[in-house]
């Protein structure tokens, strides 16, 4: 009996029929459709990432390359390297960089091919940037940057006149150098109007309790900084402002260098009032004055220098191109007060310091010009231009009274 075959069936069997042929064998014997896709499989070669961007230091990064069969990878220049620089499958190779020691951007980049397919690798690293140092005599700007030429678009706010600081000041992140402030603050006490001349306190005590054994050793004193500090946490600073004037009565030259109303970058410390070294640091380097001292014979305790009117005119060489800008002209003068722009160069004074003398005296910088003085040796008085280091009294005196100049620490 016959088989009767449907429709179905058949149509069943073409299909199956057709699928053979197409899968069939190649005339040496390997599937015609699985060599076109071996193909494809085998030389394909992938990277995790095709670009690396670096900064100028030395550097290792990994990328992971994907492939099945052989391959190689090379690259043009002398500060990259491949490790593996050959393999016959799939894995992570460590990119070594250089530091680039040049001025200049580089870039480069790395094949890995097979037999017949390649992928780049893209490096790039960025040139080294020369980290920049201040200089002495540099101007300091209120956003933190310093420069040698005055820059009028910027507001320059101090005068750098060293490039070390000390040891306390290091660790709290100061480490470019010591600036003094272009301006003589104004202040005003409790009862009082504005005034540019304070006491140093309005008490006598031995306040920092440090004896210095001699003057080259009151030199070394570079903490006006955290003498400043220590002095407000002491007295304490409030926000109300008659509360915190009369605070501020104890220690008015301190105050009037901290409150300094110059505007300052958050990266620069507050303004203090500096020491004696620093001031010596301020004659020295600004002011061109021998490091070389000699004494007073009525005082060996105090140092002199037979000159001031040259220190005395290079620190105002630095003060002067400052006031023809708007800046000073619409803030630092401070309209209203009636105070002169005059009163911030430097003249005939006495200025502040930080450290101790004794428990009624403090240290000062003096500038007499044209002042009655007992030259070295002799017994007559005489006009004499001179810059001494030497005291004054704390107390509300009139020669108590001087002026201050702040500085701050970058």
């Amino acid at each position: 009996m016959k088989k009767i075959i449907t429709v179905s069936t058949f149509i069943a069997i073409v299909v199956l029929s057709i699928a053979f042929i197409s899968c069939g064998s190649s005339g040496d014997g390997t599937p015609v459709g699985n060599l076109d896709n071996n193909n494809i499989t085998d030389y394909q070669i992938k990277l995790s990432e095709n670009t690396l961007t670096v900064d100028f230091e030395a550097v290792e990064k990994q990328v992971q390359l994907t492939t099945s069969v052989d391959w190689i990878a090379t690259t043009s220049v002398s500060w990259i390297h491949i490790s593996p620089s050959y393999g016959k499958s799939s894995t992570k190779v460590t990119v070594n960089i250089d530091q680039n020691n040049s001025t200049e951007d580089r870039k480069a980049e790395v094949i890995f091919k097979n037999e017949k397919n390649s992928i780049a690798l893209q490096v790039s690293q960025s040139k080294q940037v020369q980290e920049q140092k201040p200089n002495i005599g540099d101007y300091l700007y209120s956003d933190g940057t310093w420069s040698k030429a005055l820059d009028t678009e910027k507001i320059p706010i101090a005068v750098v006149f060293s490039t070390e600081t000390s040891i306390k000041d290091r660790q709290l992140g100061f480490k470019n150098g010591y600036a003094m402030a272009i301006v003589t603050p104004l202040f005003a006490t409790a009862g009082s109007g504005w005034k540019y001349k304070p006491v140093w306190s309005s008490k006598e005590e031995n306040v920092f309790s440090i004896n210095y054994s001699s003057i080259e050793d009151v030199f070394k004193d570079k903490d006006g900084l955290s003498k400043t500090l220590e002095i407000v946490d002491k007295v304490g600073h409030v926000e109300d402002y008659s509360t915190q004037k009369n605070n501020e009565a104890a220690f008015p030259a301190f105050f009037a260098a901290y409150d300094c109303y110059v505007k300052r970058s958050e990266s620069m410390s507050c303004w203090f009032l500096p020491s004696v070294g620093q001031w010596y640091d301020i004659i020295v380097n600004l002011g061109g004055i021998s490091p070389q001292f000699s004494f007073l014979s009525y005082n060996a305790g105090d140092a002199i220098w037979e000159e001031s009117t040259t220190v005395v005119d290079k620190l105002n060489s630095y003060i002067k191109p400052c006031f023809d800008l708007p800046y000073y002209n619409n803030y630092i003068a401070m309209p209203g007060t009636g105070t002169s722009k005059s009163y911030w160069l430097f003249g005939s004074e006495a200025y502040h310091t930080s450290s101790e003398k004794s428990s009624s005296m403090a240290y000062c910088i003096h500038f007499a010009l044209n002042e009655g003085w007992y030259l070295k040796g002799t017994d007559y008085p005489a006009f004499y231009y001179f810059t001494r280091i030497g005291g004054i009294d704390k107390s509300n005196s009139f020669f108590g009274m001087a002026t201050v100049r702040p500085c701050i620490a970058f």
